[in-house]
């Protein structure tokens, strides 16, 4: 039974994570105020966002924001999240940004005079190009910008530093990071884990007021006894300690485990 609630706790911090949500925070006002921007909801399984360079150089990208692209085998293996392919054939020429590599994307917002216009990411960790004989890592900046859906980007190359500039419009770049359902992009609103969370604190208060109250007409209880499942909250601090245990050590059972094995 302990691992069971273990497991869920674990499956619900997980749900309620988010992975690709930059906060921004405008401190030139009084008080200050923050933008987010949240772009979980252009991550696509398929028919990926597709770019070019102009002039055309005969290269084209793909990407897939806050994830990977998968429909090429040696972009799947770089965890590319902007991978680089040949116009004609259609082979693996580079990634270009990684989502998984060291060191983590930065990010930054397009315009501090209009934070509300979009955000960016810098990629660092991009293959090897060549310049001059000097060995460069690729680096892409991704600028998010507030507008309508688009399936396409531009790019732009500075051959000289081997630096992507990468513009696409998204309405899940706006400020609050929601908007309309997008050629494979998700449902715009609250995510399904900050649904669970209000779910979970109007629930909660409720559960426990009416249980206390029953408890105390129904069964005569006073004071903790009528608190529900009170041997429960009771063996908590236990549970917790527990749970820590068997996390640390690897999700294996130990000679003292309480656990039972599945």
């Amino acid at each position: 039974m302990r691992l069971i609630l273990l497991v869920a706790t674990l499956a619900i911090t997980a749900f309620a994570a988010n992975t690709c949500e930059y906060v921004y925070s405008d401190i030139t006002v009084n008080p200050p105020r923050n933008y987010t921007y949240n772009l979980n909801q252009m991550t696509r399984t398929s028919n990926y966002y597709t770019g070019w360079e102009n002039p055309d150089r005969g290269y084209t990208y793909i990407m897939n924001p806050c994830n990977w692209v998968t429909n090429v085998t040696a972009c799947s293996t770089g965890t590319a999240t902007v991978c680089q392919v040949s116009s004609g054939t259609g082979a693996f020429v580079a990634t270009v940004a990684s989502w998984q590599k060291s060191p983590d994307a930065s990010w930054g917002i397009i315009n501090a005079a209009a934070p509300t216009s979009g955000a960016k990411q810098t990629f660092l960790n991009g293959d090897i190009c060549w310049i001059f004989n000097q060995q460069r890592i690729r680096t892409a900046i991704l600028s998010f910008n507030c507008g309508t859906v688009q399936n396409t980007f531009t790019v732009t190359e500075d051959d000289s530093t081997c630096t992507f500039n990468i513009q696409i419009s998204s309405p899940y770049a706006c400020a609050g990071g929601s908007g309309p359902s997008g050629g494979g992009g998700g449902e715009g609103g609250l995510s399904g884990g900050s649904i669970f969370l209000i779910m979970l604190v109007c629930i909660v208060p409720v559960y426990i007021l009416v249980g206390c109250i029953y408890k105390t007409k129904v069964n005569g209880t006073s004071g903790i006894e009528s608190c529900p499942n009170v041997e429960f909250w009771r063996d908590l601090p236990h549970l917790v300690k527990d749970g820590a245990m068997f996390t640390f050590s690897g999700c294996k059972k130990g000679s003292d485990s309480h656990y039972d094995e599945l």
